[in-house]
């Protein structure tokens, strides 16, 4: 499976030098952390499945979702970049497969490997695009297409469980403008509240509903 993985993915192409040998696969369940903040990771991550969550805790406790990424995406290249502890941390939304690096064999060739450092400038040009990106819309959408994206990148299978306050952060709304819109999901029959959380009844819906989002996200990112 691994050697299938690094084929079909093109991970080797993001390097001038094999990285094979020094590869291993790795699998996270969903709400399983693949980065933990305080830890000192000793890989770099490929996500070649999944998506995952970003999330950075704040001085006053509270944790801030940040991003929400998809394969095929690099994790961990800000420690590389920066040894120390990991300050942004990573959990699997949904069943991921990863391609660990193994940062102790492989540092410096990374650091001089002009194949990779190029790629590397490129996903961090892209992430940035995003957040600002992610600004942009928070002035433009109406926040119930903006919590509709939110609960497809958010959603693992046809459930949604984020925490409420969670999304306020990340969206940029008070807590009672949320729960509004939340209520008017469940009433327009998208969405089913349940004790573990809400059900995506109607996806298509919800898809109809973040669409123009996701066309202007496609069209910011060419």
């Amino acid at each position: 499976m691994l050697q299938r993985l690094v084929r079909e993915s093109g991970f080797a192409g993001n390097f001038s030098f094999s990285v094979t040998q020094d590869t291993a696969l790795f699998c996270a369940a969903p709400k399983e952390w693949i980065l933990r903040e305080g830890d000192r990771p000793n890989r770099l991550y490929y996500l070649v499945q999944g998506r995952v969550k970003l999330s950075q805790t704040l001085p006053n406790g509270k944790i801030f979702a940040l991003d929400f990424l998809q394969a095929p995406c690099f994790l961990g290249e800000l420690e590389l970049l920066k040894p120390g502890r990991t300050a942004i941390a990573a959990q699997a939304v949904s069943c991921c497969r990863l391609l660990a690096l193994d940062l102790g064999r492989c540092r410096a060739r990374l650091l001089a490997d002009p194949v990779f450092l190029l790629r590397l400038c490129r996903i961090l040009a892209e992430k940035e695009r995003r957040r600002a990106r992610a600004l942009a819309q928070a002035q433009t959408y109406p926040l119930s297409n903006r919590l509709a994206f939110y609960i497809l990148m958010a959603a693992q299978g046809d459930w949604y469980q984020e925490r409420n306050i969670d999304a306020c952060q990340y969206l940029g709304v008070s807590y009672r403008h949320l729960q509004q819109t939340l209520g008017e999901f469940v009433r327009r029959g998208w969405l089913q509240k349940r004790q573990r959380g809400y059900l995506l009844a109607d996806r298509a819906a919800l898809e109809t509903q973040a669409q123009e989002l996701r066309e202007d996200w496609a069209e910011a990112l060419r």
